[in-house]
């Protein structure tokens, strides 16, 4: 009995020894059938194309191989390498096509070829890149190969307007700083343009359009029309032609923003021969102030019937807007990220009113979000001083990253030298440099294939050394197609008080990455103060006037920022690290809630993270969340309302009146609108009890409205509304009693008491003298609340 427990361990009635049999055989025809010596995993045979680390040894089934890149809009054709000494005729292919075209179709030939036809060229219905399965069988032996691929597919040419500031304004020195903003503009756009040319594709192109009181086209070549964007290795490089345009140009006159906005959609729109992606940057540094003006939609403008898009932002040919401002003054950051969020691009703007520093690095986070998705991507952005010993910064580098870039940006870059190693080894013969007055950039092609192969994947060691008394910054770029990191703010405006979520999302290949080794931190920079509250309670002593500013608000912000150090350093933000929690499926999630200052929030996401095959990573992406004035306080807002009668000698009629109403809106938070918000406060009053004849800001955080023509004994009801919210409403306000006025008359009344419980050592006629101001006081008081006498 038990010997033939031993036999049937697999259950009663099945023998053990044919089993053992059975697993034997199908493990050795298995290893037959999947023998994995059909296919080519060597790099060499992929020209242009990459390999997961899990390609390196046998076997190979993660393994993952990337084909050279297809262009959308162009034929390809690209046949799968055999292994030496197999005959391509005697092996059969099958193809699974895993990623479906959203457009457009990929054929499989039986001999191997991947191809696409110029006009049905697919596009991805998702990410960027196609996944590919192969099998091959051996018609020979019955041997076969498997064999998982990436085809990525890349971008549509794009065409770029650049909308740049010419005003009288941009004549000023950046805050903080003594460099001219002009100048400081023309070196941003250097860079972006020579950015374009290392990434750019066959029929890219680029316009530009400046604005002061009105539109200037720029000279030839460019003209009205566009130019291409030329290699980094042409002679004539596009970005030369630009920079030398802006060169021979300066800031004049007044700021016509939507003019600038609507020229760039006139050049797009009737410059198109090509299906491209159209994109347009602007530039501004102040507050637009000739019409047509874009309304605070984003959309529109007036007067006028005009749009920035007619269609949806969703649609192909739609125009992205992305928009840099240069200084976070009233209403300037809320027009801006109402242009972007409407229009399907990204605003960024300063929170000082614009140090150097932050406008190269608003146009490379721009260059950056503009291609989102068809590859470049910042990898770090380091900063520092110069030394001679050298500085080293290390930089994980993933897996199928197919260029490295690296922009240096110091006053004295003439004077650095650079080193850069990856493994020990010193790879700084094979990078392509360029040198300029003020930068460095060194581009390098990946992967190195002679005299050996180098891979993108490890950490890259850059090493610069120097002299400088300036800080310099360092930014890395890759070219990758497959990492997604996606966390782009909900909105383009908050109100003060609204939770800010952070929510982030990272994939490769279109696959979450998820567990411990994947990070995600925010750097969030919130302003230092109120910049409304800090606008009325600080005082301009300056009288001259800017060229391209009316007297106003942002003439006093203009003054301040230039000349009074303590407003400019009570402006300077505060920044902390929030780590972000992993929900699911790659996402991160975290919030912040203490937000009661208005201006604008930087957000600087930093992930860290591996794939595996792929190994280590870093990205960063940087955005602005514009908080606005809101959540008023009625209580605590000042209402000051008189009203008057003129004499017979200045008026017609003798009985119609005049009323003034100065109101000082003040938030939950305890701070002041601020001044240059004449626009979003509504005052309204029952047109058969007076009309409202005029308006003015007091550049105090105070307003005033005059009403005229109010009937005798008719108190006439109003209505006020600040930034959208309802602050008053009903029949014109009694004059508000002051907290000293209280205090004193409690005053008086101890002071009486005190005197009656002490009457024997007192006098009666000092009683008798707080009687009188006591009673004083309560008149004075009943007759300022029905407005007959003012304080």
């Amino acid at each position: 009995m038990n010997h033939q427990i031993e036999k049937c361990l697999l259950g009663r009635g099945i023998n053990i020894l044919p089993v053992i049999f059975l697993f034997v055989f199908l493990g050795c025809f298995s290893t037959n059938l999947y023998s994995q010596n059909i296919i080519s995993r060597e790099v060499t045979d992929y020209p242009g194309g990459s390999f997961s680390s899990t390609c390196s040894t046998s076997p190979y089934t993660s393994c993952i191989i990337t084909l050279p890149p297809a262009k959308y809009g162009e034929s390809y054709s690209f046949s799968i390498p055999l292994k030496s000494g197999i005959t391509r005729s005697d092996i059969s292919f099958i193809f699974t096509q895993v990623t479906n075209c959203s457009e457009g179709a990929i054929n499989f030939t039986t001999d191997g070829k991947v191809e696409m036809l110029a006009a049905s060229s697919c596009r991805p219905e998702v990410n960027n890149f196609i996944e590919i399965d192969l099998e091959t069988i051996s018609g020979s032996d019955g041997t076969s190969d498997r064999q998982k691929y990436y085809l990525p597919i890349l971008r549509d040419p794009i065409k770029v307007v650049l909308v740049l500031d010419m005003s009288g304004s941009m004549s000023l020195p950046v805050p903080g700083g003594t460099a001219v903003r002009w100048e400081v503009l023309k070196n941003a756009v250097l860079l972006f343009v020579q950015k374009l040319e290392a990434f750019r594709q066959d029929r890219d192109s680029i316009a530009a359009t400046y604005f002061s009181t009105d539109i200037t086209q720029p000279g030839g070549p460019i003209n009205s029309g566009f130019i291409s964007i030329t290699s980094d290795s042409d002679p004539t490089r596009s970005s030369s032609i630009i920079q030398t345009d802006m060169s021979g140009r300066g800031p004049t006159f007044l700021t016509a923003m939507g003019k600038g906005l609507l020229n760039s959609k006139l050049k797009l729109n009737d410059n198109n021969p090509i299906s491209a992606r159209k994109l347009v940057l602007l530039f501004t540094d102040g507050l637009q102030n000739v019409q047509p003006l874009v309304n605070p939609d984003g959309l529109t403008l007036s007067p006028g019937s005009y749009v920035l898009n007619s269609g949806p932002c969703t649609s192909l040919d739609s125009i992205h807007y992305y928009t840099i401002g240069m200084g976070d003054v009233t209403l300037v950051p809320e027009v801006l990220a109402q242009i972007a969020h409407a229009n399907g691009g990204v605003a960024l703007t300063t929170t000082t009113g614009a140090e150097e520093g932050d406008i190269y690095n608003f146009f490379q986070n721009q260059f950056a979000n503009m291609l989102s998705g068809s590859s470049p991507q910042i990898v770090s952005r380091e900063t520092g001083f110069l030394t001679s010993a050298g500085t080293t910064y290390s930089f994980p580098i993933n897996g199928n990253v197919t260029k490295l870039y690296f922009e240096f940006i110091n006053p004295n870059a003439a004077n650095v030298t650079f080193k850069l190693e990856k493994g020990g080894k010193d790879l700084t013969s094979f990078v392509n440099v360029t040198n300029g007055t003020f930068y460095k950039t060194l581009s390098l092609p990946l992967p190195i294939l002679n005299p050996e192969l180098i891979n993108s994947e490890g950490d890259w060691n850059l090493t610069l050394s120097g002299t400088s008394s300036k800080k310099y910054s360092l930014t890395c770029f890759v070219d990758d197609h497959f990492i997604d990191f996606s966390c782009q703010p909900q909105k383009a405006l908050y109100t003060v008080g609204d939770t800010l979520k952070l929510d982030a999302k990272i994939s490769y290949a279109g696959k979450p990455l998820t567990g411990a080794a994947n990070k995600v931190q925010v750097v969030l920079l919130k302003p230092g103060d109120d910049l409304g509250d800090l606008l009325a309670n600080y005082t301009d002593r300056r009288t001259d006037s800017l060229k391209d500013v009316a007297a106003g608000a942002e003439t006093k912000y203009l003054h301040l920022i230039q000349s009074d150090s303590s407003f400019y350093k009570e402006l300077l933000p505060k920044s902390q690290i929030i780590d972000l929690s992993e929900s699911s499926n790659g996402l991160f999630k975290g919030y912040y809630k203490n937000t009661d200052l208005t201006g604008v929030y930087q957000l600087l996401y930093i992930v860290n993270g591996e794939i595996s095959g792929y190994g280590k990573f870093q990205r960063q992406k940087q955005y602005s969340a514009v908080f606005k004035f809101g959540q008023i306080n009625p209580s605590s807002t000042e209402i000051d309302a008189t009203i008057t009668t003129p004499s017979a000698t200045t008026t017609h009629d003798g009985n119609s009146r005049t009323a003034t109403v100065i109101v000082k809106p003040k938030n939950k938070f305890g701070h002041l609108l601020g001044p240059g918000y004449l626009s979003r406060i509504k005052f309204t009053v029952d047109p058969k009890q007076g009309i409202v004849k005029s308006a003015k800001d007091n550049l105090n955080g105070s307003y005033t409205f005059t009403v005229v023509n109010i009937p005798a004994n008719v108190k006439p009801n109003i209505k006020i509304n600040v930034m959208g919210e309802l602050l008053y409403q009903g029949s014109f306000p009694t004059p508000k009693i002051h907290f000293w006025q209280y205090i004193l008359l409690i005053l008086l009344i101890l002071i009486l008491i005190f005197r009656y419980v002490n009457a024997h050592t007192g006098r009666t006629w000092v009683r008798m003298l707080i009687w009188v101001l006591i009673i004083l006081c309560v008149i004075f008081m009943i007759l300022q609340k029905q407005g007959i006498i003012h304080f």
